[in-house]
């Protein structure tokens, strides 16, 4: 067992490389919040296209959208992956 500086800087408790609960420290949480951020602007950039007639700017919005979801789908995966490794 062994104390290692974490992603945001504060001392985590590792195994292995690892936190307890078998998560890499701070790789998730920071992805999923942007995926987020990314997936409302998009809404908000869709919502700005459909009121003012743009459709160019509605259809950004939509793929932004889109790109977030897959982000996070990937995001997902690669947790489960990890944690069946992990056993």
């Amino acid at each position: 067992m062994k104390l290692s500086a974490g992603a945001s800087g504060e001392h985590t408790r590792q195994f292995g490389g690892r936190t307890p609960s078998g998560m890499h420290p701070g790789m998730g949480t920071t992805n999923k919040l942007n995926h987020r951020a990314q997936y409302w602007s998009g809404r908000a950039k869709e919502t700005v296209g459909r009121l003012t007639g743009n459709r160019r700017t509605q259809r950004e919005g939509v793929l932004d959208q889109v790109k977030a979801n897959l982000k996070d789908q990937r995001e997902r995966m690669r947790d489960t992956f990890r944690s069946r490794r992990a056993r």
